[in-house]
């Protein structure tokens, strides 16, 4: 998928980290609480945001984006992160703006959901996370050219039958 807009958010390394954020955070921190399931979700988080700000980017301005501007959002992201999991303001600016977000993404009704950020130093040990969707963004990935590959195919069938 060399070239591919958005490319990344069907790469299995992306939708792995989606699944574990997901099932970790819906599930897994309920039944088994600890260090290893607080670390997972940052693990994922540091994986996930770069690519969908990326992705996103990608598809708004019509154009693949080169490993530049990933390694950028990476480390914008995983800067966040730090100083979201260091410094009291912004992790209670953070717990604020993401109980908005999920109000506003679930039909803003009733009052503003809270959600609870941990302040935890030892959650910077994910941090090398950030370094994933970089290298993800090889646009010689032998998984992404399969998917492009794949994308293509079903692109020129669909075309082929209008």
């Amino acid at each position: 998928m060399p070239g591919e807009r958005g490319s990344l958010l069907l790469h299995p390394v992306h939708l792995i980290a989606v699944t574990v954020f997901g099932v970790n955070d819906h599930w897994l921190k309920e039944a088994w609480p600890g260090s290893i399931s607080g670390k997972l979700s940052d693990v994922a988080g540091l994986i996930v945001l770069p690519i969908v700000v990326v992705a996103a980017g990608e598809l708004l301005l019509r154009r693949p984006l080169d490993g530049r501007v990933m390694c950028s959002v990476a480390l914008a992201c995983a800067a966040g992160f730090a100083i979201v999991k260091t410094w009291r303001p912004a992790t209670e600016m953070f717990a604020a703006g993401l109980g908005w977000l999920q109000w506003l993404c679930t039909g803003a009704d009733g009052m503003a959901h809270t959600v609870a950020v941990t302040l935890d130093v030892t959650d910077l040990i994910a941090l090398p996370a950030a370094a994933i969707p970089a290298m993800l963004l090889d646009r010689g990935d032998p998984v992404l050219s399969a998917v492009g590959h794949v994308k293509n195919q079903l692109s020129r069938r669909v075309a082929s039958h209008r």
